[in-house]
């Protein structure tokens, strides 16, 4: 048996899978840990020399293994997900900046585009699309947003002023 890493989820195999009529086939090469503990983490490895720069690791966990992928924007964030909640981060270190329960389970990696001027983040959870618009006021590269279970994120200057 042997030991894969993909996407930040570890799978084993000693056969790997083929088509079978009927059924939907990923053309991965592995199945998921089952009960095993296992955790998501997002890391920043330097290209120059292989050093890993940061990690970012959410909770040990025994299900679901399947994750969406990463997002990384010009204005240095990236976005992941894990489980039901989405996430962005510093890019240059790694801080988590704002944090969303969309309420249903992420295998889908999030998605940046315009639309009316506006930037947008759009990500499907369950059977629904999620899109999030940065405010106007806000630069992009700065902009940091909070969140709760359930909540509609706000701007950090929303928040300091009390709306």
């Amino acid at each position: 048996m042997r030991a894969l890493a993909r996407s930040c989820v570890f799978f084993s195999t000693k056969v790997p899978p083929s088509p079978e009529p009927g059924q939907p086939f990923y053309g991965s090469g592995g199945q998921g840990v089952g009960n095993q503990p296992h955790y998501t983490v997002v890391r920043a490895i330097d290209p120059a020399t292989a050093q890993m720069k940061w990690e970012f690791r959410r909770p040990v966990r025994s299900e679901e293994a399947n994750i969406g992928g990463l997002l990384s924007t010009a204005g240095d964030l990236v976005f992941g997900s894990d489980l039901s909640d989405i996430f962005a981060l510093r890019a240059t270190d790694g801080a988590l900046l704002w944090m969303f329960n969309a309420g249903s389970k992420i295998d889908a990696a999030p998605v940046s585009y315009r639309s009316g001027g506006k930037q947008m983040l759009a990500i499907a959870a369950g059977q629904i699309l999620i899109a999030f618009a940065l405010p106007d006021d806000e630069p992009r590269a700065s902009a940091q947003t909070h969140a709760s279970p359930g909540k509609t994120p706000v701007t950090s200057s929303a928040a300091n002023q009390g709306t």
